[in-house]
């Protein structure tokens, strides 16, 4: 009889534990899993700056002298959003002074790809780039533009992500998924003019 009852004791002692882990567990990935936007940011793509050597080969007559030069975009997601920039036509020095607002989601990162506009083909991809939840984080800290890789030897990007005091803790706009930003947003200044002493 006192062996029942130890066995009784020792059985819901061990079933209160493991729900107890399980229930502890179960709330740790609901919170990792909950991306609500509680604020929007600011991408910023200013322009790139490709080597002529690893992408002279990108069109389909790269080796000819009198051949075109890559007609780049950048596609940014971060999280299902996806942002894509006007092509920069035959330019290996792409400008594309390019801006939209995004919901942000701390959790995720951004992903960055140059692709090769085609027009007879599928689109190429020139170079990738990923920006982490915490490199993220720290760009909006700072606030300023950064020159990031797409790869070894093959070139960068200059852009900058950002969410500005009139943005933080702000509802989505209706026409947050387009890429024309509303007048509110484009008063916001591209870059921060750097003081001189």
């Amino acid at each position: 009889m006192c062996s029942l009852y130890r066995r009784l004791i020792t059985t819901f002692l061990l079933s209160l534990v493991l729900t107890l882990t399980q229930a502890y567990h179960l709330r740790f990935w609901t919170v990792w899993c909950r991306h609500s936007a509680k604020s929007v940011c600011v991408i910023d793509i200013e322009g790139g700056d490709l080597q002529h050597r690893s992408n002279r080969y990108v069109d389909r007559f790269g080796f000819l002298p009198f051949s075109s030069k890559p007609d780049p975009y950048v596609v940014v997601r971060h999280g299902s959003i996806v942002r894509k920039t006007q092509i920069s036509g035959n330019s290996l020095k792409p400008r594309w002074y390019y801006r939209s607002m995004v919901p942000f989601y701390s959790k995720r990162g951004f992903h960055i790809t140059l692709y090769d506009a085609q027009v007879f083909a599928k689109d190429s991809i020139i170079g990738r780039a990923w920006i982490g939840p915490l490199e993220a984080a720290s760009m909006i800290e700072s606030g300023e533009a950064e020159v990031i890789s797409i790869g070894h030897n093959i070139g960068k990007i200059r852009m900058r992500i950002s969410c500005p005091a009139n943005l933080k803790d702000r509802k989505l706009p209706l026409d947050y998924k387009n890429s024309v930003l509303s007048k509110s947003a484009q008063t916001i200044p591209l870059l921060k003019e750097k003081e001189t002493k």
